[in-house]
């Protein structure tokens, strides 16, 4: 039995993996390398966890789409997905996470 664990499915697995951390942890999720938040800064720490572990969860079906097709031979489909990553869902998940920061900063 031949194994077919490419580098997408790699992500999808790593995207999965952080969405579920995001869900189970108590302290505040960061969004990006470095930056740290403080949980004194957040209204409610488990809605916005919640909040991020859909995005992350959303991702990791995404790249697991992308892995069946990569598995199944669509090449095509899977550089059409790469190019709207880069392209749209990149942009989205920045606004998203900026409208979630914006709902749930302390005031």
């Amino acid at each position: 039995m031949e194994s077919h664990l490419s580098g997408v499915w790699i992500v999808a697995i790593a995207f999965y993996g952080l969405a579920i951390y995001t869900f189970i942890t108590s302290k505040p999720m960061n969004f990006w390398a470095g930056h740290k938040i403080s949980s004194h800064r957040i209204k409610n720490v488990k809605k916005y966890n919640i909040c991020l572990g859909i995005m992350w969860l959303f991702l990791a079906i995404y790249f697991s789409i992308g892995s069946y097709y990569e598995y199944t031979n669509h090449i095509n489909m899977v550089y059409m997905m790469y190019q709207l990553f880069i392209k749209y869902i990149l942009l989205c998940m920045i606004i998203y996470y900026a409208v979630v920061w914006y709902y749930f900063k302390a005031r």
